[in-house]
């Protein structure tokens, strides 16, 4: 076994660590009563492409400047993550003064989707509400997850392997 830090297992850990992410968010919904805002939907949703693209990059084990497409992406997606998360961590620190809108579920069935993702990114007052693991908000979490994911990749694929 000469190297076991390989471009593979390297991406097969990044796609693990995030589709972890998201059992987490599921159980922390489910068990945990926590609701996800848009924001957390969002955040959610760039989990899975995260897991998405990693996997694809470990089962297709590209060479060359193939690699680094995929580390491109991978990091890419990562820091759209910690932005996203930032202006989650933005509201949470300074609520908007608006009351209750039309429910999150609504504007799914009747927004088109990148409408549904303006006004995601908007964040609503659903958002502004600090929930905590270890006393921690949620988004610093994501936040140090994406930072740690896009790494791992970038860093990765220099080392070679």
């Amino acid at each position: 076994m000469q190297r076991f830090l390989t471009y593979r297992v390297v991406f097969f850990s990044v796609a693990a660590v995030a589709a972890g992410m998201l059992l987490v968010a599921g159980a922390l919904e489910l068990w945990g009563g926590m609701e996800p805002c848009p924001l957390c939907w969002v955040q959610r949703g760039i989990f899975a492409v995260l897991a998405a693209v990693a996997a694809a990059a470990a089962l297709h084990g590209p060479v060359a400047w193939g690699r680094w497409v995929y580390a491109g992406v991978t990091g890419g997606v990562a820091l759209f993550g910690v932005f996203v998360a930032a202006r989650h961590i933005q509201i949470q620190l300074q609520p908007p003064v608006v009351g209750c809108g039309v429910g999150w579920e609504t504007l799914m069935e009747r927004l088109p989707w990148h409408e549904l993702l303006g006004t995601a990114l908007a964040g609503t007052a659903d958002c502004a509400n600090v929930d905590a693991v270890l006393g921690i908000p949620l988004p610093v979490w994501t936040s140090a997850a994406y930072l740690g994911l896009g790494a791992a990749a970038v860093a990765g694929t220099a080392r070679g392997g």
